[in-house]
């Protein structure tokens, strides 16, 4: 990650804390709390946000009704795969400074900030104009040195019913982060492939592995290795399908049920493929995968090929 501090110096850091750049990891759906962050506030909303975005593809619309709204994040309770802190404990951070930027947009004044909390003090950056552009919001703290509980970044929008689009806050050791060029944490990502093997006849519900189907879906199920979301479920047939108004559905399964949200596609009549690149779902550490594909009445014989992108996530948060 390359940052400006306020004193005009460039820095580069190679370990720093951003653990959802609310492009991807709406494992709950885009109308709920992006994977890692905890919303409060009664009546809050939020979404993702394609339209004002400072960064890749989308930001986190956050939307106070009624009671103020936060989204928040505790960088601290991080675990990698093997249950280790990413960043730490927070023991590690106690003394230490820390410095929280965002990218900012909101057309009311004196509503939208940040906050940093270790569990004894919290501090806040200013709050956003209001003028309907993005801002670059900042706010320092020195962690507690004796009892932190929490290393803990916040998104508020405050005081009146609003609405604010935030984009990839990010979180140093240190002081002064004014402006950021993010990055990500770094996690596995893979492809993983499904397949019926070979033609199969139509009218029938089947479970794809790898490269196997089976009216049993316990034969065909893979174990996950770490705990990760799925996403981008694509699937084919070698031939058209057949009839007329037939299809061929395909859902992904977690633990033999679909998962929730849905990751489907359908095919139907006179096509040879479907995706889903909308929904996502959470898998933990040993949660076992596989497809599940419906073939209607008169599809005609086909073979059905499906793929799915399989990205690393940190628990604890």
């Amino acid at each position: 990650m390359i940052s400006v501090n306020r004193n005009g110096a460039l820095k580069v850091f190679r370990n720093y804390a951003l653990l959802n750049e609310f492009e991807s990891f709406w494992t709950a759906g885009t109308s709920a709390a992006p994977y890692g962050y905890t919303l409060t506030g009664a009546g809050a909303t939020v979404a993702k946000d394609t339209v004002n975005k400072k960064w890749g593809l989308a930001s986190v619309k956050l939307t106070r009704v009624g009671n103020d709204a936060k989204l928040t994040q505790d960088i601290a309770a991080a675990l990698d795969a093997t249950g280790a802190a990413i960043y730490g404990p927070v023991a590690s951070w106690a003394g230490t400074s820390v410095s929280l930027a965002c990218e900012v947009f909101c057309a009311t004044g004196n509503v939208a900030r940040l906050a940093l909390f270790d569990g004894v003090n919290r501090t806040f950056s200013a709050y956003h104009p209001g003028d309907g552009q993005f801002h670059t919001l900042f706010v320092d703290l020195t962690v507690d040195p004796t009892a932190p509980t929490v290393i803990q970044f916040e998104l508020i929008v405050d005081t009146t019913n609003a609405a604010a689009s935030f984009d990839r806050p990010t979180l140093i050791p240190g002081a002064g982060l004014t402006f950021t060029l993010p990055s990500s944490w770094t996690p596995r990502k893979c492809a993983l492939p499904f397949s019926t093997g070979a033609a199969v006849a139509q009218n029938q519900t089947l479970f794809l592995g790898p490269s196997a189907n089976s009216v049993t879906e316990a034969i065909v199920r893979i174990p996950v290795p770490y705990a990760g979301v799925v996403r981008r479920l694509y699937v084919t047939t070698d031939v058209n399908v057949g009839g007329t108004t037939q299809t061929v559905i395909t859902n992904v399964r977690k633990n033999s049920v679909d998962t929730s949200p849905n990751v489907t596609t359908t095919i139907n009549t006179g096509a040879a493929a479907g995706n889903d690149q909308t929904n996502e779902a959470l898998f933990s550490v040993g949660d076992q995968m596989d497809l599940k594909t419906v073939l209607s009445a008169t599809t005609g014989t086909l073979a059905v090929k499906g793929a799915v992108e399989y990205e690393e996530v940190p628990t604890g948060i």
